[in-house]
């Protein structure tokens, strides 16, 4: 049975500057590391160089959820949306597939995984995606500092793009 550590108020992406929605929106972000786990202590210091010579020594198909997960925290803080996007579907698949972890561990899992590709999304210009996963993450666990932060950015975000669409 795996064990799951997480930090409630881990990293925070400042966006000042970034192109999300055609403006120049400051936002905080906030992506989720699990403890125990590859590059866990370098990601806690916002040091993502180190965390990607890290990952760069592993073999990704021998990372389980909670590795492939600080690898796609590493891969956000690195502005690599693309990449952080497909590791996070990968550690979904594979906390999906682990009939070791309790269910409530799965949730959480999910949740924070969710999460944190919501932001690998809105970063990258998907706003619809990172609305649908971020609205899932909320589902699974709504208590969550980290989801619920990034539930009401993402949402803020969606609500000008709606009136100005008319729907």
């Amino acid at each position: 049975m795996k064990f799951l550590t997480r930090s409630k108020l881990v990293l925070a992406l400042t966006t000042a500057g970034t192109l999300l929605l055609s403006h120049n929106v400051s936002a905080d972000y906030r992506v989720t590391a699990f403890g125990e786990a590859t590059a866990y202590n370098a990601l806690m210091s916002a040091d993502a160089e180190t965390a990607k010579s890290i990952f760069a020594r592993k073999s990704v198909a021998k990372l389980d959820f909670t590795a492939l997960n600080n690898m796609c925290v590493t891969q956000i803080l690195s502005s690599e949306y693309t990449a952080a996007i497909a590791t996070c579907k990968s550690a979904l698949e594979d906390v999906e597939t682990d009939l070791t972890i309790p269910s409530a561990t799965e949730k959480a899992a999910k949740a924070d995984i969710l999460s944190n590709m919501a932001v690998a999304k809105v970063m990258s210009g998907d706003l619809a995606g990172a609305v649908t996963d971020i609205e899932l993450a909320a589902s699974l666990d709504g208590y969550d500092r980290n989801v619920s932060s990034n539930y009401e950015l993402i949402s803020a975000k969606r609500l000008p793009v709606e009136i100005a669409s008319g729907i």
